[in-house]
């Protein structure tokens, strides 16, 4: 009777055994799919931040370009009067 029950039990252990390995896999493949969806995510973001970062670069040149222009254009001021 103590052999069945040692049978019993190593089954029990080997049962539970299995049953937190495959606990272990589907929390390890949920977390895989979270951590490449915040990769996909955080790649995203950065190509958005890159697009802003040129469009914002191109805005502030022709900005200068605009200002340098209105310089180069600006009247000197008055004309000397002459010495009569």
């Amino acid at each position: 009777m103590a052999v069945h029950c040692d049978h019993s039990a190593q089954r029990d252990l080997e049962s539970f055994e299995e049953e937190i390995i495959h606990e272990f896999h589907m929390i390890a493949e949920e977390w895989s799919l979270h951590i490449r969806r915040l990769a996909e995510d955080v790649t995203k973001l950065n190509e958005k931040l890159d697009l802003m970062r040129l469009e914002l670069t191109a805005e502030i040149g022709r900005a200068f370009r605009s200002i340098a222009q209105a310089f180069d254009n600006r009247d000197d001021g008055p004309e000397p009067l002459s010495g009569n």
